[in-house]
């Protein structure tokens, strides 16, 4: 499968589409909005063969303008994947890290061979048909394509009970993927540059056997999470869900800290610390590693999860 088969594929017909560009030495992504999905594959080649260009990656789903603006200290600042610009996805998504660093933490796999046959026995557990499987250079991504792309409201409300069932299953799937519309992904014809040395080349590993109509795999998806009292928290900001309730997204951060029951106040912390300051400050304006952690002290706050919210309203996702 090429470039252009892939993301006719997975990608809306209609609708912007972008690439998420990082350049060498800068750890932010820059976008490219496409209507055409013949054009995005054709940038995404050019791209490749672009030297300052470390990484090219693909939003997950279609959007409603080429950008949106905010105004922020008297200065006009251009949007892409913010919520207010989404549209619709023609596919549900994982990403599955692979490596002994992973597998041994219990967030992956020893390889791409367990990975895929990990997510084997999840679509078979849930009723779902077996998914494209895309070797990203170093992990695997799952796609399941649909017959019609999907408004993102249904698409999210779908995405979260996936991600939900796939938790109860145990599928070692990156939580912070499954069930987030602004997703970036690396697309198939793309050069992983993770090590610069050894460059992989992103391709399919098995194709989806066929288009997938949304509503049969909703059904099974819900006859499955009804049968084993599965439920799941909509998800306004993406990666940011009811894993803020206890054990979640960032226990991993906090389950090996003593904490005691001491009210904690977040803008105190804001206030003495500039990385929870620059969160508060710039409504989560701030990379991923940097966002989760914050995220993760206001578990621990009063009023915690509103917080999180209004202090994320305007992080970029990545």
């Amino acid at each position: 499968m090429d470039t252009l088969e892939f993301l006719q594929t997975i990608l809306p017909a209609t609708g912007f589409k972008y690439l998420a560009l990082f350049k060498v030495g800068i750890p932010y992504p820059f976008h490219k909005p496409y209507e055409s999905l013949e054009d995005m594959a054709a940038a995404i080649a050019n791209f490749n063969r672009d030297p300052q260009f470390s990484g090219v990656f693909h939003a997950c789903g279609s959007y409603q303008h080429a950008y949106t603006t905010i105004e922020r200290d008297g200065k006009t600042k251009r949007q892409y994947r913010k919520p207010n610009n989404w549209a619709s996805a023609k596919a549900f998504w994982m990403d599955l890290d692979v490596g002994a660093g992973y597998a041994d933490a219990g967030k992956g796999y020893d390889s791409k061979q367990d990975a895929a046959m990990a997510v084997a026995r999840f679509s078979k557990a849930i009723g779902w048909p077996q998914p494209m499987l895309v070797s990203s250079g170093y992990g695997v991504h799952a796609y399941w394509p649909l017959t019609v792309a999907v408004k993102h409201g249904s698409w999210t409300k779908c995405a979260s009970l996936l991600k939900a069932c796939a938790a109860l299953q145990g599928l070692r799937a990156d939580p912070t993927r499954s069930a987030d519309f602004a997703s970036i992904l690396r697309p198939v014809g793309a050069v992983n540059r993770k090590n610069p040395d050894a460059p992989k080349k992103v391709r399919v590993l098995c194709a989806a056997k066929r288009l997938m109509d949304p509503r049969s795999l909703f059904d099974a998806l819900k006859a499955y999470a009804a049968e084993h009292d599965v439920t799941s928290a909509p998800e306004s900001l993406g990666a940011l869900t009811a894993h803020l309730q206890g054990e979640g997204l960032n226990a991993d951060l906090t389950a090996h800290l003593p904490y005691s029951n001491a009210p904690v106040d977040a803008n105190i912390m804001a206030d003495k610390c500039k990385q929870v300051g620059a969160m508060r400050n710039t409504a989560g304006d701030v990379n991923y590693e940097h966002w989760r952690g914050v995220v993760g002290l206001l578990t621990h706050s009063e009023n915690g999860r509103a917080l999180a919210e209004d202090w994320s309203s305007e992080r970029a996702s990545t």
